[in-house]
């Protein structure tokens, strides 16, 4: 048929095709849904349904919306940057500026990324990382609460007082950057592209606290092994107690300052 009317009605057995021949309306019979040379296999002792393949079409355009829909609902779940007014809570994400890398919460026992979203148990220790972004095995290069896991309520991250602070839900610190006291409102704190989480007072290039000076288990580009005299800090690479543990453990590479041993 060419369109309906109020005088030609469609009756089974009968098709509608758009103009472009790219659609076709009809009858049809679930224990038969095959199409052979354009026309449906019709059995009028078979219950036939209409509505079905009509609901079917409505589906599959909202299945394919909602798919090509995703990277726009992950991007939505990354922040540029925290900041005094804005606290990064777990699920939120802050990426690199070149995307090399991604700042977050995670758990270990339930690591991996479907379709830019975690899949989080409060339940679970959660820590918060840095990690390689967009490569399909996530690699976690540093952890900032690794000896403290959050193991209850969900966690946050917020600037107060100059300094980077995971909180529970109850207000309880669990980790802090540990820096002298500072008026929070002109410090922002920014993921660099080689993998350096800092902050910096008033968009200065000078930091007043970044990552690098406390290493995890992965030595990174930039990244220096040994002591800083001037501020008595001492920089080294520790194990994690597993695979699935952060948590420091005896094995450690660092700087030994006081030589050779003896032979």
């Amino acid at each position: 048929m060419d369109q309906l009317n109020p005088s030609q009605p469609m009756t089974e057995g009968d098709t509608l095709i758009s103009a472009g021949g790219k659609f076709q309306l009809g009858f049809f019979s679930m224990d038969n849904p095959r199409i052979q040379l354009g026309f449906f296999g019709m059995n009028n002792t078979r219950n036939r349904h209409l509505e079905h393949q009509m609901t079917f079409l409505v589906c599959s355009t909202v299945f394919w919306s909602l798919l090509t829909s995703l990277p726009i609902l992950a991007f939505c779940a990354s922040m540029d940057q925290p900041n005094p007014s804005q606290p990064m809570n777990e699920g939120d994400t802050l990426i690199s500026a070149g995307g090399k890398f991604q700042l977050g919460f995670f758990s270990t026992d339930n690591s991996r990324i479907q379709l830019g979203f975690f899949s989080m148990d409060n339940t679970r220790d959660r820590y918060l990382g840095i990690w390689f972004y967009n490569i399909p095995s996530r690699t976690i290069v540093w952890v900032a609460n690794r000896d403290k896991p959050l193991d209850g309520s969900p966690g946050l991250l917020k600037i107060e007082h100059g300094n980077l602070v995971i909180q529970d839900n109850s207000g309880k610190v669990i980790w802090l950057s540990n820096i002298l006291n500072l008026s929070s409102s002109s410090i922002n704190t920014k993921l660099m592209d080689f993998g350096n989480l800092v902050l910096i007072y008033d968009n200065s290039e000078s930091y007043l606290w970044q990552s690098f000076d406390h290493p995890s288990d992965t030595m990174l580009a930039g990244m220096k092994i040994g002591w800083d005299f001037k501020f008595r800090m001492e920089q080294q690479l520790t194990s994690w107690k597993s695979a699935l543990d952060p948590f420091s453990r005896q094995f450690s590479y660092r700087m030994d300052s006081h030589g050779l041993p003896a032979c």
